[in-house]
């Protein structure tokens, strides 16, 4: 069972968490010790299966953190680590006006009620483990919460700076009525301390709020990730929302949004790069529950060596979610014979008058392309580069902030090369 695994995260759970967490940690401890390792015959771990999966020795090492390492991307940084929260960036460590950051441990009897309240009401993910087993384990925990009608001119930028082998984080972000903001959640960065780390993210956008949220996971080829992003949508409110994942031994990261008001907007777009024998899988799932309501959803890959990259995208249109405006893309390059991807993008309809189209495509590098490109006195490698880039170069262009925009370009352009040459460990 996968509670064995999870064993000595739960036991530090329990003793580390504030009381009122207690009771919610026992209950997914319990669920977890009933349920069977993911397999290939778990429908929805089938093509990136969690057998073998083990939790490292739970250690710390302070010498593993490079705390140069996080980019500056003209953000109010806020670094979580088990010591605690430090703000810093534009000239001020002080949060902007309008932003309340507490950590879990922190949080006075009512707000702890509401923080229990809203935790697990946000969209669930398909298989249910990855929800489990942060109820589970839950380590750290943070509340961000957006004033009604602020306006954040600078993003927030939240950078998981940890040097342990193990970190199972929980974010709740609320925005409040007419309230407009940017989160850039980061992990993997600052350490090459083999580890696994697990986060869920949940978004609560009130009636016209608008935010823009970017999950990035740069993590080297001896860490695993597993987490969600999970959104609910009140009335006219909108999400413009960006993952960027560029490997990871297991990197699974699942997006469910529920809108649960007409008038509601998602705009969903993400980007995988693994290369090596890293695994990459994203799940997906559009609530769509109200009337009234547009989505707009693309996600696009290179993949290289022998990497596997794994695409679930599912849209649910509910009976009574008339005059939905639905888009799915989902399209992948292999950059290697040995490469492979597993796309599946998924409507579901229940309501007769609605505009919705779902596609996917699977192609390798064009030959006639990359000669092309030779004959103009490119080498080879550089042009699958230049190729590889322009594949998902468009996809950057829909970020707003333009240091994130240029930072993650040129982290793509890297990763590229990367998956050009091949794993120098083979």
């Amino acid at each position: 069972m996968i509670g064995s695994v999870f064993e000595p995260a739960i036991a530090a759970a329990r003793s580390d968490a504030p009381g009122w967490l207690r009771p919610k940690i026992d209950v997914a401890a319990m669920t977890l010790a009933a349920t069977a390792l993911p397999n290939r015959k778990s429908e929805h771990w089938k093509y990136a299966p969690l057998t073998g999966l083990a939790l490292p020795d739970l250690q710390t090492d302070n010498s593993s953190v490079d705390s140069e390492a996080s980019p500056d991307l003209g953000a109010c940084r806020i670094v979580a680590t088990f010591e605690g929260i430090k703000v810093s960036g534009l000239g001020s460590d002080q949060l902007p006006c309008g932003v309340e950051v507490r950590s879990f441990s922190e949080l006075d009897e009512a707000d702890a009620g509401r923080v229990l309240a809203l935790m697990g009401s946000a969209a669930k993910d398909r298989s249910g483990l990855i929800s489990t087993v942060s109820d589970a384990t839950l380590g750290l925990g943070l509340w961000i919460d957006i004033a009604d009608n602020a306006d954040i001119n600078a993003p927030l930028h939240l950078i998981w700076q940890d040097n342990s082998t193990w970190l199972s984080a929980r974010v709740l972000i609320t925005a409040g009525r007419n309230s407009r903001a940017n989160i850039i959640e980061h992990f993997g960065i600052g350490t090459s301390l083999p580890s696994q780390q697990h986060s869920v993210t949940e978004l609560f956008l009130a009636a016209g709020a608008k935010l823009d949220y970017c999950r990035i996971n740069t993590h080297i080829n001896t860490q695993t990730f597993l987490g969600g992003v999970f959104a609910r949508l009140s009335r006219d409110a909108t999400l413009n929302a960006f993952a960027y994942a560029a490997g990871a031994k297991v990197c699974r990261n699942e997006w469910g949004a529920v809108f649960a008001e007409e008038g509601a907007h998602v705009e969903l777009n993400g980007i995988y790069l693994p290369t090596g024998r890293e695994v990459v899988d994203f799940h997906t799932t559009l609530e769509h529950a109200a009337a009234h309501c547009t989505s707009e959803e693309t996600f696009r890959g290179v993949i290289g060596d022998k990497a596997n990259a794994v695409f679930n995208g599912r849209i649910h249109i509910h009976p009574d979610a008339q005059k939905t405006v639905a888009q799915l893309s989902n399209k992948n390059l292999l950059t290697s014979d040995q490469a492979q991807v597993n796309t599946k993008p998924e409507l579901e309809i229940y309501a007769n008058d609605v505009q919705c189209a779902h596609g996917a495509t699977v192609a390798q590098i064009n030959d006639e392309a990359v000669h092309y490109c030779r004959t103009r006195g490119i080498a080879e490698a550089v042009a699958a580069q230049l190729i590889g880039v322009g594949f998902v170069v468009s996809l950057f262009d829909r970020i707003a902030h333009e240091p994130l925009r240029e930072w993650l370009s040129d982290q793509a352009k890297q990763r590229c090369l990367a998956l050009v040459a091949g794993d120098p460990s083979e």
